[in-house]
This record gives C-alpha cells, structure tokens and sequence, in this order.
C-alpha cells in the first residue's frame, strides 16, 4: 500500500512538470521579407499584408516610397545590418514613414531621405498607444523640418525607447511630447549639424513617470552659425534624469529646462548631472525652475566650459522655494571659462551653490556690493563670475574627483588569506563627464592608521582595480589595506574605507549539504523515488 502511494506521487509529479515545461506557446507572428527576389519588393506592401505583432525584414537596397502604417505593434527591421536599407520619400507625403493614431511600432535600423518633399522622417502622429514605441539603430538626413517626430496624446503606462539613432543637417533632429506614467528611455543618440537637436516635453501627467535623457550628443559646425538648443526640455516631471549629454557648438542653449513640475506626480524629481557642454551662449539654462509644484531639483556633475554664462536661473513661481518639499542643490559642477557668469540668479531667491569649480582655487569672482545676498563677496576671485543670490561658500579647490571606491577582496575581516593575496577594489566611477581612471594609490600595512608597517605604499598605472602582493607577508598577521583612484584630470578621490584581514590558519565555512546541479524540477522527481526506495526495505 505505501509502494503505491509513492507510486501515485510520483506519477502525479511527472504530470506536474510535464504542465511546467510542456505549456502550449503562443502562436507565432510571421516574418515578411522585403527585397530583390523576395515575396515582396515594395515595403509598403508588406505593411499592408502583415497583421498585428508581425515582423517585416528589408534587405538591404533603396526604396523610394512613402510609407503609412496603420496596424499595430509591426516591426520593421533592417536585416543586413543597420542603414543598410535605405527609405528615400516619393514625393508624395511630407512624411518619409507615418505611422497612424495610436499604435505602437518598433523600427530597427533604416537610412531615411527626404526625397523631393519629405519634411519628416519618421512621424508618428500620436494618439494613445497601449503598445511599446521603439525607434533604434536609425538615421534621418536633410530633413527641413524633423529628422524624427511623436507628439501623443497621451500615450499611457506603456515604454517609449528612442536610442541609438542619428540626426544629420535636420531643422529639429528629434521631437517628443506627452507621455503619461510611462518608462521613458530617450538614450545613445547623435545630432549632428541641427538647428536644434532634441526637443521632449510632458514627460508625466500625473501617474508618475520614469524618463531618462542619457547619454546624447549634440553638435553643431560653427561655420552653420548660431543654432537653438542641444537638448531642449520642457516639463520634465516625476523623475526625470537628464544625465551623460555632450552638447558642443554656437547653440544659444546647451541645455534648456522649462516649467519643471506642470503636470506631474507632487514633488517633482529631476537630475540634471553629468552632462558636458562647451561653447554655447548658455550652457544649463532654467526657465521656471519651479513651476506649479515643489520640486527635488539636484544639479551636480556638470562640466561647462567656453559659455558666455555657465548655469542660467531665469525665473520661478513665487513661493515654492521655501516649500517644505522642495530642494535644490548646485553642487560639484565645473564651471570654465565664462565670458559672462559662471552662475547668474536672476530669480531674486537664493540658491545653494556650494561646492562647484570655478576655475580656480581662489573661488569665483563676486565683486557685489555688501551687504548683499548672501552678505559676502570674493573681489579677490579668479574663477568664473557668480551673481547675487548664489550661495557659492565653500567652493572646490580642485575639480570634484572620481566616487569613493569600494573595496571587494580580501573581505574585511575574513581569515586564512594566502600570504601573497590579490586585493581587489570595485571598478571606477566618476560623475563627471569625460573622466576616465588613470592610477591608483593602494596602502597595506601592520597599523590601522597606516602611520607604520607599510608593506605597500604606492601609485601606478596598470594596477588599477587589483593589486598582488608580491613579497610573503607574515603568517597569522592581521594586516589593513585601502586605495584611492587617481583620475585622468590628476585628481584623486578619497581614500576607500578601511578593511583588514589575517593570514594564515583556517577560513573556516564548509561542511553541510548541497543540492548541486539539482533544479527544482528534478528535486520535484527525486522526493517520491526516495519514498519508493525506504517503502521497499
């Protein structure tokens, strides 16, 4: 009797896991070929044939057609590789590739050319799409008005991912409006030669969103004269990060923010960090830095350089600064340069601007008249001009340095360590843009303030992120090691904490049980045999 009941189990787990690994999949889309020689020759016919979630590959070669989607969640992929297959306008619609009120769309490495009339790119005109919008791996050229335009209304808790992709001597390189609590990634992509590059507003609506504008770059000739704005933002919301931008070139703005906090989640959160930009009239400019809501507002980590002013306030709404829920911070930032002003305030509010380069280890130069606000001033300055209402004490005397770094192994404490161990410290980082890691400073010694018995004491260019201890250390020593990283504008972080470690003897562990390689399927089998196997004995 207990034989059959094991039995029963057992063949009752082979059932189970015939259900977990044996489920129907869904049926799947078809694959439409578009090319010389393949069923279709024409894009636009594919489109017309394929049904929702279908994929529409196109070969390599010119297609000069104009081309309308009005079915949802296709995607269009050029298969030979990216720019490969090149769409070039007709003429017969100021849109390249328009895709219809509300539907989701991916489209994965295509050239697109104007033609004789095309004024946009790739066009979407909107609506409230449900499914994801992917734009990647594509370029847009020449065009007179967009390279790349989606204006909805609203799209909704869906994903809108527009990365990797180049804009070239376009009017506005890219355009993108009204999003509502929907992950945003707006990532990788290069203007180049456009009036303005890019241009996102009404980022949330209110159900909190989650945008990024990472990691761009935006240029322009100065022989094309003045241009607009790198990268112009308008309601950035709950939150926002706008972070690893390089914009460089005769723009009026670098960067332009406008009405943050408009529709949004209470409070607003925005990043602005990391972001490089040299030669604009305006390198970061704020208008309405406060707008309808309290605000987090950090903006650290920024290099400007060669800008008539280096950070730009214009205005706020009344009141909101002092907001119990509202912070803003200026902190870390380079300034370089300036012409006019590294830091002009013109709201009449003070804001904290402590901690920033200015150029020169003896501060900005403020020659305001005292008492002012805040009540001090630095005639004495060398470093890029500040206004009234920055409150710019204490400064850096050195550009802001790469993070703190972390140490990895030997963990801190542990025992048994080899007498020639490696130590190992986590990768580099630094929030400024363009900093790369150009040595390390490791210690190792008897004393934990490392005033005596260092063993190592030293800096060098190759051991960056691991260090061998080459002469045998003593056996059952407690010994302390910490490194500190040197960045390529020769400044260096602080030191990691402190962590030690003792050599020789037992490390102790091990011992028990292991299920190895076993998964939770096969255990699933395993329980009922064993059963059988004690119900024989």
């Amino acid at each position: 009797m207990k034989r059959w009941t094991a039995l029963k189990i057992y063949f009752i787990s082979v059932f189970l896991l015939a259900g977990i690994t044996a489920a129907s999949p869904p049926a799947a889309a078809a694959v439409l070929t578009v090319g010389p020689g393949e069923m279709y020759t024409v894009i636009q016919d594919a489109v017309d044939a394929a049904a929702p979630g279908d994929t529409i590959q196109v070969r390599a070669g010119t297609y000069v057609e104009d081309i309308e989607i009005s079915t949802n969640d296709l995607t269009l992929f050029s298969v030979d590789g990216p720019g490969l297959a090149v769409v070039e306008g007709a003429g017969g619609s100021p849109d390249v590739i328009g895709i219809r009120t509300g539907f989701g769309i991916t489209i994965d490495g295509f050239t697109i050319l104007p033609g004789s009339a095309g004024t946009f790119g790739i066009h979407h005109f909107g609506g409230a799409p449900t499914t994801p919008v992917t734009i990647t791996n594509n370029t847009a050229e020449d065009f007179s008005s967009h390279g790349f335009s989606f204006f909805f209304s609203n799209m909704e808790g869906s994903e809108f991912t527009f990365s990797n992709n180049t804009m070239i001597n376009c009017r506005t390189g890219s355009y993108m409006c009204g999003f509502n609590g929907c992950t945003v990634r707006i990532t990788g992509n290069t203007a180049t030669d456009c009036y303005t590059g890019m241009e996102c507003e009404e980022l949330d609506k209110g159900l909190g969103g989650d945008a990024e504008i990472t990691g761009n770059t935006v240029t322009r000739a100065a022989s094309l004269g003045p241009g607009d704005a790198g990268i112009d933002i308008r309601c950035p919301e709950d939150t926002t990060r706008i972070s690893g931008n390089k914009v460089k070139g005769p723009f009026q703005y670098g960067i332009y923010i406008e009405y943050l906090g408009s529709f949004g989640r209470t409070p607003a959160i925005v990043f602005v960090e990391s972001n490089a930009i040299a030669g604009t009239e305006y390198g970061i400019y704020f208008n309405y830095l406060l707008y309808s809501m309290p605000a987090e507002v950090t903006v650290r980590c920024n290099e400007v350089k060669n800008a008539d002013h280096g950070i730009y306030v214009a205005s706020m709404s009344t009141g909101l600064i002092s907001h119990a829920d509202t912070h803003v911070l200026f902190s870390g930032n380079s300034i370089l340069n300036a012409a006019l002003y590294g830091f002009y305030n013109n709201t009449g509010e003070l804001l904290d601007g402590k901690g920033n380069w200015w150029g020169d280890a003896g501060g900005p130069f403020d020659d305001k008249t005292l008492p002012g606000t805040p009540d001090y001033n630095n005639p004495s300055g060398t470093g890029s001009r500040v206004s009234e209402y920055v409150d710019y004490e204490p400064w850096l005397i050195e550009p802001a340095g790469a993070e703190k770094p972390a140490l990895l192994s030997p963990a801190d404490g542990s025992a048994g360590v080899s007498l020639t161990p490696t130590l190992i410290s986590g990768p580099f980082a630094s929030l400024l843009p363009g900093v790369t890691h150009k040595a390390s400073h490791w210690q190792l010694g008897t004393a934990a303030d490392f005033t005596s018995g260092l063993m190592i004491d030293e800096e060098n260019l190759s051991d960056l992120t691991a260090k061998t201890v080459a002469a045998a250390l003593a056996n059952g020593t407690a010994y302390y090691w910490r490194v500190r990283y040197r960045d390529s504008n020769d400044v260096l972080s602080e030191w990691s904490d402190t962590w030690s470690f003792f050599t020789g003897g037992s490390s102790g562990g091990g011992g028990g049980c292991e299920a190895g390689g076993f998964g939770p399927a096969m255990l699933l089998l395993m329980v009922p045999l064993c059963l059988m196997m004690k119900n024989r004995k």
